[in-house]
């Protein structure tokens, strides 16, 4: 009633990815229906271990379980923490005291409501760039720490040619 198999080839369909699949003796399956967890989704790309259950002790009713990709482990887990990973080396684990989002590639997220966060500090590497306004409450400082809004006991309302840096002769 359960066996083994490796995918051969997978096609996605409207409801879950069908797979071609290598079962024992090299026995060849074709349009074998993929069941994962309730709100994971997977495209297999050939040669991932899958659980073959046959339904009702039937051989010409096969369902697989689990397209696993031992290459693709996340190796440093610690108990009661899960993720995912990609081939890319793209991952999202969730770990005992944080979530970690991880991908050498570009990310994007979108949103069509609005966006909040709370957090007691946010630390950003690299440039930010905006579009739109940007609308702040409290002071904000440059890299030296002078109030781009209250500088010196004056409001620092000045402008600089070209739309240069702090330290652009006027």
């Amino acid at each position: 009633m359960v066996t083994r198999g490796r995918v051969m080839s997978a096609a996605l369909n409207p409801k879950r990815p069908l797979v071609q699949l290598s079962g024992l003796a090299d026995e060849q399956k074709t349009q074998v229906e993929l069941f994962m967890p309730m709100g994971m989704s997977v495209y297999p790309t050939g040669n991932e271990d899958l659980i073959l259950l046959q339904v009702g002790g039937s051989r010409s009713h096969l369902v697989a379980l689990f397209a696993d990709n031992p290459a693709l482990r996340i190796t440093d887990l610690q108990p009661g923490e899960f993720g995912h990973r990609d081939t890319n080396g793209q991952q999202v684990v969730f770990r005992q005291d944080h979530l970690e989002i991880t991908s050498p590639l570009k990310m994007q997220i979108t949103v069509t409501g609005d966006v909040t966060g709370t957090a007691a500090s946010w630390q950003l590497t690299g440039d930010l760039h905006v579009t739109g306004n940007i609308t702040a409450t409290g002071d904000i400082t440059d890299g030296s720490g002078h109030s781009m809004a209250y500088d010196r006991g004056q409001y620092n309302k000045h402008t600089h040619p070209n739309g240069g840096p702090p330290d652009a002769k006027e």
